[in-house]
């Protein structure tokens, strides 16, 4: 009788066991596994970007050129050796650098008027035309063309239009020196702004420390001539620029037309 009694309970045992493991297999899962909470992720759908984000600046508009010259398989594309966006005169110009040399005017002019007709056919999703300025560098690092389409979003927000050489000097600090919020390296390199004495139709002069020899230095030269027309002025007949050696220098009409205006 105990051993029948021993083996019934032993059998009620294992029932319990058995039936503990299959409520623990089909338990369920805790609640603070199944629901941890997560960090928010980014949402990966395209959203609509803020005007002031793209779309509608000029920079971001010639960031977009200069993408588009660097897919461009046309033939005059085969002379470009780089494609960059600079500031120059507060605007963003488009920068291309070229293996064309600087006595190839033929090849130059060839390949301006291919990247003019190129870009001029760039527009953005509704049709409307991109605005640009682009700058061609030959193989030596000088400019030796520019091509553009601007617009009133291109004009510079300047003080009034200078009337002589103390003008002049003051509103060039203004625009593009101290006075700016984003002073341009350039502007460094002026040493003096004058006219010559007792003669009213004399050029105004310009003297720096620009070495002749330097190609970025003949680069600086020319922004500075672009710098003094921008301001509208035209109290002289021209500008001249006279380099650290005192005797070389570039000359150019001062018409008062900003060759990176509307």
């Amino acid at each position: 009788m105990k051993t029948w009694t021993l083996i019934a309970l032993a059998v009620l045992a294992c029932c319990a066991v058995t039936a503990a493991v299959v409520a623990l297999l089909f338990l369920p899962v805790r609640q603070e596994i199944t629901e941890v909470s997560t960090p928010e992720q980014p949402v990966t759908e395209e959203q609509p970007v803020p005007d002031e984000a793209a779309g509608t600046g000029i920079e971001w508009e010639s960031d977009t050129v200069a993408n588009l010259l660097m897919t461009s398989s046309a033939g005059w594309a085969a002379h470009m050796t780089g494609v960059e966006v600079v500031t120059v005169l507060r605007r963003p110009v488009v920068r291309v650098s070229t293996d064309i040399g600087p006595e190839q005017a033929d090849l130059a002019d060839e390949f301006a008027s291919g990247i003019a007709g190129f870009a001029s056919g760039l527009a953005d999703d509704e049709g409307d035309p991109y605005t640009y300025c682009i700058q061609i560098l030959s193989s030596e690092g000088d400019a030796i063309g520019m091509t553009k389409v601007t617009d009133e979003r291109w004009a510079l927000d300047a003080p009034p239009v200078p009337t002589g050489a103390k003008d002049l000097a003051a509103w060039l600090e203004t625009v593009y020196g101290s006075g700016s919020a984003a002073p341009e390296s350039w502007m460094t390199r002026i040493a003096g702004v004058h006219e010559a004495a007792g003669n009213k139709d004399a050029f105004v002069v310009i003297r720096t420390d620009l070495d002749p020899s330097s190609s970025e230095d003949q680069l600086a030269a020319q922004t500075i001539i672009d710098a003094v027309n921008s301001s509208g002025a035209a109290f002289a007949p021209g500008i001249r620029v006279v380099f650290g050696d005192g005797e070389s220098a570039w000359e150019s009409l001062l018409d008062g037309i900003d060759p990176y205006g509307p």
